[in-house]
């Protein structure tokens, strides 16, 4: 839903977001790239609509960067802090337009600012949603989506359709007759759904309880080393992080699924195509 920006708030947003991009320029200007998945190792904001003049700021960004010259950490911390105070102005503002209690929380994309740091490790694995359900608690007309398309393009639905249609056919052989292609249209913008009866694949299991694993983008972590041994490494989101010195980074391999993890004591049910669902039997039917 579209916020209403009175004259004052929309002055606030606007200062906000301009000194943004001057932090960030500065950042360019002052600091060397240790380590970056941003676009040419640039911090900046994005075009949109395919308008150079028209820009939003990046949901997220993965930079590590060291200032270039010690003494620069002042001058970095005093505009940081100028930037977290009018991004709290304009919080506040929107909410008094919107006659909602005042919550002050920073973007992701904000700058985690450290001292003295040796060695960067960092790991970027699968993150994924996870859900069980039992077969007692499935009501008779209950389903579950497998997969889900949005088509934009109007000249592309008949093709979306029939490839999906053609996947539902597929599971039909299989055994799962439920199968169909849902459709709803939203503001032009249509929604394709593959769904199953869910009580038919728990009887096509032969399962009591199943486990559904869908996955959700990438986990970004990163542990931070100090040069005192003693203290442990600091563990933090990576995103976008500044350090005072140069350190090592270490880019870790993914983590080896964990002995109690789905892929290791899971069974899965194999369907005949692919789908955004992974399905699991966590417990057999008791003949």
């Amino acid at each position: 839903m579209r916020h209403k920006r009175s004259p004052k708030t929309k002055q606030l947003w606007h200062s906000f977001f301009n000194h943004e991009q001057m932090l960030l320029n500065w950042v360019n200007n002052h600091s060397t790239v240790l380590y970056s998945l941003e676009p040419e190792e640039l911090l900046k904001y994005r075009s949109y609509l395919e308008d150079e003049q028209l820009t939003k700021p990046p949901k997220n960004i993965r930079h590590i960067c060291c200032l270039d010259n010690p003494e620069d950490h002042e001058e970095f911390e005093t505009l940081f802090s100028e930037l977290k105070e009018r991004y709290s102005k304009a919080v506040i503002e929107q909410a008094v337009t919107d006659n909602k209690e005042p919550a002050v929380k920073y973007p992701n994309r904000f700058p985690l600012f450290r001292h003295n740091i040796k060695q960067v490790n960092i790991s970027i694995n699968e993150a994924f949603s996870s859900k069980k359900k039992l077969l007692v608690d499935v009501e008779d007309e209950q389903t579950i989506s497998l997969s889900s398309v949005f088509v934009i393009e109007p000249k592309d639905l008949d093709f979306v359709k029939n490839e999906m249609n053609g996947q539902a056919e597929i599971l039909k052989r299989f055994g799962l007759r439920s199968a169909e292609v849902t459709g709803t249209t939203d503001s032009k913008i249509v929604s394709l759904s593959l769904d199953i009866n869910l009580k038919e694949l728990f009887s096509l299991a032969k399962a009591e309880s199943l486990q559904f694993r869908e996955p959700t983008g990438a986990q970004y972590r990163a542990r931070l080393f100090t040069s005192n041994n003693e203290i442990p490494p600091e563990r933090v989101r990576f995103g976008f992080i500044i350090l005072n010195n140069k350190a090592q980074i270490n880019n870790v391999l993914p983590q080896p699924p964990r002995p109690h993890s789905l892929k290791k004591s899971g069974s899965r049910f194999e369907l005949p195509i692919s789908t955004s669902v992974e399905i699991y039997i966590k417990q057999s039917v008791t003949v």
